[in-house]
C-alpha cells in the first residue's frame, strides 16, 4: 500500500499529537518475563527450552511460552529424526513386485527438513536469528515501564 511512511511514535509524542487520535503502541509495553517451562518436555527440548529462555532474556515476555514451545517441540523432533539417520543412513533399499531393487529415503529425511524449517521459522519469531535481532529491542523491564516524554528520554 502507498502512502506517507508511518511517524515513529516518540516523534507523535514529541509533536503533542494534535489529531488527538490514540497513539498505537503508547498503551502499557509488554514486559520482560520468563515464560513457564511446560513439564511435557523431553530432554532435547527441555535443554533447548533453557538455552532459548537464557539467550533471549531481553525480549521475551510471559507470552511467548507458545512460539517458544513450537520451537522446542521443532527441536526435539530435528534431533530425533538425526539420530535415527546417522544410525541407519539416509535410505533405505526394498524390492518392488518385479523383483528390482529400488533405494528410498527413509521418512525421518523429511521430519527433520520441516521440523528444520519450523525451527528456524520459530527462531525468526522470537528475534534468534541475526536478520531478526536488527528488527528486534530489548523490551522493558516492570520497574522501567515509563509513559510520554519520560520513554523519549528514559
Amino acid at each position: 500500500m502507498k502512502g506517507r511512511k508511518p511517524k515513529h511514535l516518540a516523534l507523535k509524542i514529541l509533536q503533542g499529537n494534535p489529531g488527538g487520535r490514540p497513539l498505537e503502541g503508547s498503551g502499557d509495553p509488554f514486559t520482560v518475563g520468563r515464560p513457564e517451562k511446560p513439564e511435557a518436555l523431553d530432554k532435547f527440548a527441555s535443554g533447548e527450552w533453557d538455552r532459548l529462555v537464557s539467550q533471549l532474556a531481553p525480549v521475551l515476555t510471559a507470552a511467548s511460552r507458545g512460539m517458544l514451545f513450537v520451537c522446542v517441540d521443532a527441536y526435539s523432533q530435528m534431533m530425533q529424526a538425526a539420530a535415527v539417520l546417522q544410525k541407519k543412513g539416509l535410505t533405505y533399499t526394498t524390492k518392488t513386485e518385479s523383483g528390482s531393487v529400488m533405494i528410498r529415503k527413509r521418512p525421518e529425511v523429511s521430519i527433520k527438513e520441516n521440523a528444520r524449517n519450523a525451527y528456524h521459522k520459530s527462531l525468526c519469531e522470537l528475534g534468534a536469528s541475526p536478520v531478526a535481532q536488527t528488527r528486534v529491542h530489548p523490551l522493558p523491564t516492570q520497574q522501567r515501564k515509563l509513559s510520554g516524554v519520560k520513554k523519549l528520554l528514559g
